[in-house]
């Protein structure tokens, strides 16, 4: 009787995955019925109660289910990445509303001073005022008091007199003299003010329309410019112009900077960890990635372009889309210096993969390139006062900038806003046709010059065309 047991023990377990039916205790389950959400055998599929059901092989269906559930979770992972990514630009946005917070405090202490100043300086004017006019008033009745003084002593010497000539004349002398013994003054003749000449009235007349307490009400206010739309952001190329592009060179790099235009039109750089760019060459599929600026640069961000042709560019700041469509920017082929021997040979439009610097030719539209400065700086103690310039001529005449100066055609040098230079300085230039401009602007030192009145044809001018004096990139 124990031997059956013993075998029976010895029968090892089915393994835990396997299922069988529950109407088929002996059958392995290996169905899903989708009618009615049951596992079944293949004998409930073919001839028991599931006969007519749909069904799905248990391998299907956890696969199938599997799929679903892995999709929701990579879904939520993305979502929670999105988050974690919210959660960051939400900080950043929270620390640059405290310092926009901070810097509006500075400038309402600022205008409130300004105001408190002019107030202080119209209570000094007050002032003064009152003091000419009390000067005036004293000064009027001092001379009064004198007359009068004097007057009064005359009086008085009268009237002693006269007493006395009482006390010690006879009747005789007193009959006789008549007429010519009196001292005393006729006060019909005497021409006296008794009365002062000037009152203490000090009139302070307040125009009420004008008064503070109203004018402060209306003088400023507090508001939240808060939109999602975008447009209080410009792109810009650093040193150009706010929101305009100007056609590149290839294998130069190009710098952009992301402003935030205030209400009253004030332009202040978005914080580099608050923008996200995204480059995307012609013809090809791949967005390309940019080097950003940090806190210290005056750009935002980076990009040496490699192909020539349209790129487009699309700029984030804290997550929100701000250019909407994506920004064109036009690439044209890269520059060398020219061969000074061949210097004069007249400009022709080609296709090459390269052209001379100095033999671009423009006529329309807004054109950038760069420069970079090689010259040492001991070349500065030369007597030579034109070392190197640079700018933009026609042929016969030339904008240009040498050594702190600017200069136009048949005009004497002009002190430049762009004062020194320095070995290694890189000057971007930014030619604007439509309002025949040229734009010269040092990255390092942050100055600019403007000159206006460029005629066409025109075409970028360095002097001399020498790679020792001048680089490219």
């Amino acid at each position: 009787m124990t031997e059956p047991n013993t075998m029976q023990e010895d029968i090892p377990s089915p393994p835990a995955s396997i299922q069988f039916c529950k109407e088929h205790p002996t059958e392995v389950a290996k169905f899903l019925c989708q009618t009615c959400r049951d596992i079944v055998c293949r004998n409930c599929v073919v001839r028991g109660n599931h006969k007519n059901h749909k069904y799905l092989s248990i391998q299907k269906a956890s696969d199938k289910e599997r799929q679903a559930i892995q999709e929701n979770l990579d879904s939520t992972k993305q979502k929670l990445t999105g988050l974690g990514s919210s959660i960051f630009w939400v900080g950043e946005m929270k620390k640059q509303v405290e310092m926009r917070a901070s810097e509006a405090e500075r400038e309402i202490n600022y205008l409130i001073d300004q105001n408190i100043s002019t107030l202080e300086r119209k209570r000094a004017q007050l002032k003064r005022d009152v003091a000419v006019l009390r000067d005036r008033k004293v000064q009027q009745l001092q001379t009064q008091m004198e007359t009068l003084t004097l007057a009064l002593e005359e009086i008085r010497r009268g009237v002693e007199y006269t007493e006395h000539a009482l006390d010690q004349m006879s009747d005789v002398e007193l009959v006789t003299t008549k007429g010519q013994l009196s001292g005393l003054p006729d006060f019909n003749e005497v021409a006296l003010q008794w009365e002062p000449c000037r009152t203490n009235n000090f009139g302070i007349e307040v125009d009420k329309s004008l008064a503070v307490d109203a004018i402060v009400d209306k003088m400023a206010h507090v508001s939240d410019k808060d939109h999602q739309g975008g447009d209080q952001y410009v792109l810009s190329m650093l040193g150009g112009k706010n929101g305009e592009m100007f056609t590149s060179r290839c294998q130069q790099r190009s710098y952009f900077v992301v402003m935030a235009m205030d209400g009253l039109a004030r332009a202040t750089k978005v914080g580099v960890n608050l923008v996200k760019v995204q480059i995307q060459p012609p013809g090809d599929n791949e967005l390309q990635s940019v080097n950003m600026g940090s806190k210290k640069d005056n750009h935002t961000f980076s990009y040496c372009p490699s192909v020539v042709g349209t790129h487009t560019i699309q700029v984030s700041v804290a997550g929100h889309c701000i250019t909407g469509e994506p920004v064109p920017w036009k690439v044209e082929s890269s520059v060398y210096i020219l061969n000074p021997q061949c210097a004069v040979v007249q400009p022709e439009v080609n296709h090459q993969d390269k052209e001379s610097l100095t033999g671009c030719w423009f006529s329309h539209g807004r054109h950038s390139w760069q420069v970079r400065i090689l010259a040492p700086e001991k070349l500065r103690r030369s007597t030579d006062a034109a070392l190197f310039e640079v700018g933009v001529t026609n042929g016969h005449r030339s904008w240009r900038w040498s050594d702190g100066n600017k200069y136009y055609p048949n005009s004497p040098a002009i002190v430049s806003t762009i004062s020194r230079w320095q070995c290694g300085d890189l000057l971007l230039f930014y030619l604007d046709l439509d309002l025949k401009q040229l734009v010269i602007y040092n990255q390092r030192s942050h100055e600019i010059d403007t000159w206006d009145g460029i005629t066409v044809p025109i075409r970028p001018y360095i002097n001399p065309q020498s790679t020792k004096i001048f680089g490219l990139n």
